[in-house]
C-alpha cells in the first residue's frame, strides 16, 4: 500500500510539472504577443499563468480524489463516491485535513500524502510565479514599458 501511495505522490507531482510546463509555454508565448500600452501585456500573461495554476491544482486534487476512491473499494466497507473522496483529498492536499467518512476504508497513510503532494505543489507553483514576475519585470524593462 505504501509502494502504491509512493507512486500516486509522483503521479500528482508529474501532472504539476506537465501542467507547469503547460503554462510556462503559454505565458512565454503571451509575454511578447501582447502590445504592453494597449493591453498591459505582461499582466495578462501573468494572470493567464495564475488562472492555469489553479487549474493544475484542480487537477491534482482530482487525481488524488480518483486514487482516493480507488483505495477506498475494499470488500465490506462503503465505496466512497466522487464528492467524498474529492472533499477529503482536498482537505488533504491544502494540508488542512480531514478523517476519512465513517464507513469507509480509506486507507491512513493517504492523508499525509496527499498533504506532501499538496506542499511540494504549492510551494513549487509559488516559485513558479516568483520566476514568472521576474521575467514580466524583465519583459518590462526591456521593452521600455511604463
Amino acid at each position: 500500500m505504501i509502494v502504491l501511495g509512493i507512486l500516486s505522490v509522483f503521479a500528482v507531482l508529474a501532472c504539476h510539472w506537465l501542467g507547469i510546463f503547460l503554462i510556462r509555454s503559454l505565458f512565454n508565448a503571451t509575454l511578447g504577443s501582447f502590445p504592453v500600452r494597449r493591453v498591459m501585456g505582461a499582466e495578462v500573461s501573468f494572470g493567464l499563468a495564475i488562472f492555469g495554476l489553479v487549474l493544475i491544482n484542480f487537477a491534482d486534487v482530482t487525481v488524488c480524489a480518483l486514487l482516493v476512491m480507488a483505495g477506498s473499494q475494499v470488500p465490506g466497507s462503503v465505496p466512497m463516491n466522487f464528492g467524498d473522496a474529492f472533499l477529503y483529498a482536498i482537505s488533504n492536499f491544502t494540508t488542512l485535513g480531514l478523517a476519512a467518512p465513517e464507513g469507509s476504508r480509506v486507507p491512513p497513510i493517504a492523508g499525509p500524502l496527499i498533504a506532501m503532494s499538496g506542499i511540494v505543489s504549492f510551494g513549487w507553483s509559488t516559485s513558479f510565479l516568483v520566476a514568472c514576475s521576474h521575467a514580466a519585470q524583465k519583459w518590462r524593462n526591456a521593452s521600455g514599458a511604463l
